[in-house]
């Protein structure tokens, strides 16, 4: 079984989007321009077809998401994708030209009969968006830029097949006199050449911009450009407000994170705020927004069930529950009960976190960034605390105010336990209690340190 989200299946239809864009590009130009009408079997376009033929059969094998739950049932899986692709698949990967071997080199409305049976393939591009549609839901992909690129991949793919669309109107009939290719002279042009001045008058045309230099000269061809500007007038403004609705909204947490920035600027400053702490505030918002892309953790956590907010914890606390002794002579219960209960916070330079002579409060453990210990002339000890490092506990277990302030000197993520929690969870787990001892006789060299000199944090 092959997982719907694995990288392999990631790998595969990258290479399948990449096999049916060319695909459709291909059948279409090689119609208009009756380009290789013969049968070659070690032609590169039926090696594309095993390939293809591969994926229906890749396709029997890999599972899918259902409201959250990956189905691996093969009947399952084989029902739903003969109800929705496979239809579609066959069509376009059945050689139908080797099928029918007895067309030989009759002709069908101005071009090869074997010409046109290779047209389903262009059917592939419905393949294509549905692995677009696909790749919306991983999670390593922004929905929005993955939408920006379908646009751009689908005006493409229209404007290909009205530029080769175009020259087969002349082309199919044998250049009459009068044509728009004749009076372009190029018709005995390379098709390299010809394409180039077809997509030329496709874009022109259906950007409304018609520099007049390659025009209709028969009545079917007025009637195809009339069509075409239709067409490329309400398709064009579609896809222009369709990206700039798309480009706008991949900022949109960016635009507001922005707005909350510069309105409380403002207000600083109306307020009669210094330069200087407006400055320090700006600042903050730009780390948070590197950092967590300004969202906080609260917010984004909120929905999620207790058991998946404690596993994302637990990874973003991997340091400190790696150098912090505290967690080591925790129960799994009990490490389940502090990491839910653990909240981040993020501190710019300068921003005092511990105040000296503050009544027992808080714990804090250094998850990113560095503090200092300082004490009340504001020069004493210097002690710097960096990650994985805590403080806040003896404080709580003697009862006793603190008796030095920690300041950060860099911006720096902190995960708090505040004490309406800690005394919760001393209250249902009596054995947090021991935990605190023995982390405190496992203290660090620094806190070691701060205890000789007499500072209670």
């Amino acid at each position: 079984m092959i997982g719907g989200q694995s990288k392999l299946r990631l790998y595969w239809d990258v290479l399948i989007a990449i096999l049916a864009f060319c695909s459709a590009v291909y059948v279409v130009w090689q119609l208009a321009f009756f380009t290789d009408a013969s049968i070659r079997i070690w032609s590169p376009i039926y090696l594309v077809d095993l390939i293809f033929l591969a994926d229906i059969t890749a396709n029997f094998l890999t599972s899918y998401r259902d409201r959250g739950v990956e189905v691996t049932d093969p009947s399952k899986i084989s029902r739903r994708y003969a109800r929705t692709m496979l239809p579609v698949d066959l069509i376009a990967t059945i050689p139908w030209e080797l099928l029918l071997l007895s067309v030989g080199g009759e002709v069908w409305l101005g071009a090869p009969l074997l010409l046109w049976l290779r047209l389903p393939r262009f059917l592939r591009v419905v393949r294509l968006f549905a692995i677009f549609r696909k790749w919306e839901s991983l999670p390593q992909v922004n929905p929005g830029t993955l939408r920006v690129i379908r646009f751009g991949i689908a005006a493409a793919l229209v404007m290909h097949v009205v530029a080769c669309g175009w020259f087969f109107t002349a082309a199919a009939q044998g250049f009459p006199p009068g044509n728009w290719a004749a009076t372009a002279g190029i018709v005995g042009a390379t098709p390299a050449d010809q394409y180039v001045r077809s997509l030329y008058w496709t874009i022109t045309t259906m950007t409304t911009v018609g520099f007049g230099d390659i025009t209709p000269s028969r009545t079917s061809e007025y009637l195809i450009a009339m069509i075409v500007m239709l067409l490329g007038a309400s398709l064009y403004a579609f896809i222009v407000a369709s990206i700039a609705s798309l480009l706008s909204s991949l900022n949109v947490e960016k635009t507001r994170h922005r707005d909350r920035v510069q309105s409380l600027s403002y207000y600083l400053q109306q307020r009669g705020v210094s330069a200087e702490l407006n400055n320090r505030v700006r600042g903050y918002y730009e780390y948070l927004w590197a950092r967590r892309r300004g969202l906080a953790e609260s917010e984004i956590l909120s929905d999620l069930p207790r058991g998946l907010q404690i596993e994302i914890k637990e990874k973003l606390a991997e340091q400190v529950l790696a150098q912090v002794p505290l967690f080591e002579f925790c129960s799994p219960v009990l490490k389940m009960e502090l990491l839910s209960a653990l909240y981040l916070e993020s501190y710019g330079p300068g921003s005092v976190v511990a105040n000296e002579g503050e009544r027992p409060g808080d714990i804090f453990f250094v998850v990113d960034g560095t503090l200092e210990v300082s004490g009340h002339d504001n020069k004493s000890l210097r002690v710097q605390l960096g990650a994985g490092e805590y403080f806040g506990y003896l404080s709580l277990v003697l009862g006793e105010r603190r008796t030095a302030s920690v300041t950060a000197t860099s911006y720096c993520d902190v995960m708090r336990l505040a004490q309406d929690d800690y005394d919760a969870i001393m209250a249902a787990y009596p054995e947090f209690r021991n935990a605190l001892k023995k982390a405190a006789a496992h203290k660090t060299e620094k806190m070691a340190e701060l205890v000789l000199e007499g500072v209670v944090l």
